[in-house]
């Protein structure tokens, strides 16, 4: 057998005999493989995106003045209301109203997971920070279906993973069109929470109380404001790459700022928890 590859060695190298070995797995170093994907990043290594990095912990400040804000708001509302119910329900909200918490907590992780992936540009605290984007997206995504449209838990199930759905799906047309392609992942987050402050503004045209009209028309205004801000963020996000050239800090601290104001929009205006009961 040797003779025979030896003489047919002209036309069948013996390269071409050896096969190749499998490369060896070393998904911890993946993980930590430098990411650069934004502007700022002009260098592999930490703090080569001060800005970007700084601008991270506004989530954090966000996050506490929002979990602050929340008690005062609900103390204010049952002292100004003259009616027992509405007291009751100011205080039941306080209490009851874990959800808002857990939002500050997802918001926080968002801020901390940003932080840690732009002073290291590792891979993993970039996955850490989609997660906690993604935990805080279905959490106030199905709070403001069941409280700001009165859906049920199992519509609101459905409404989320519909959001959700839609997430790849756009994000494919990326392939098509690099316009889609810096802020195709969010893109159909922020669209829902537009299209539920209007439901919700309809929604509060349409009850006879006015207590409820009326918190349900201001939680519409400040989620409408959030759904504003957003979209300008988004346009922050897409012009880093673009004008890189002219501002080498790039806009993508912007992103975060902006991002963290809406975030907190959202938590402060998310309706109280007996606003789910459609009263007559």
């Amino acid at each position: 057998m040797t003779k025979l590859v030896t003489k047919f060695a002209y036309f069948n190298p013996p390269e071409l005999y050896e096969e190749p070995s499998p490369p060896a797995i070393k998904l911890w170093e993946d993980f930590l493989s430098p990411f650069d994907f934004y502007c700022e990043r002009a260098a592999i290594g930490w703090w080569q995106e001060p800005l970007n990095a700084w601008s991270s912990l506004l989530f954090l400040f966000a996050a506490f003045a929002a979990f602050s804000l929340f008690p005062r708001q609900r103390q204010k509302g049952a002292k100004k209301d003259a009616k027992k119910d509405a007291k009751k329900d100011a205080k039941n909200d306080a209490k009851k109203d874990r959800t808002r918490s857990m939002l500050c907590l997802d918001l926080s992780a968002i801020g901390l997971a940003s932080w840690a992936f732009h002073i290291s540009g590792w891979l993993v605290f970039s996955l850490l920070d989609v997660l906690a984007i993604l935990v805080f997206t279905m959490r106030a995504s199905t709070a403001l279906f069941v409280r700001g449209l009165a859906f049920s838990k199992l519509q609101a199930f459905f409404g989320t993973a519909t959001i959700l759905a839609l997430v790849p799906l756009l994000a494919s047309f990326s392939t098509i069109t690099s316009f889609l392609e810096s802020f195709s992942v969010y893109l159909s987050p922020i669209v829902a929470l537009g299209v539920i402050g209007a439901l919700m503004q309809w929604r509060a045209q349409k009850q006879t109380d006015v207590l409820l009209r009326s918190s349900l028309h201001r939680s519409a205004i400040g989620i409408g404001a959030a759904f504003a801000v957003l979209a300008l963020s988004l346009t922050m996000r897409t012009l880093d790459l673009p004008l890189c050239s002219d501002w080498t800090h790039g806009t993508h601290f912007l992103w975060h700022t902006l991002n963290a104001l809406a975030l907190f929009l959202v938590i402060v205006f998310l309706p109280q928890p007996s606003a789910q009961k459609t009263r007559p």
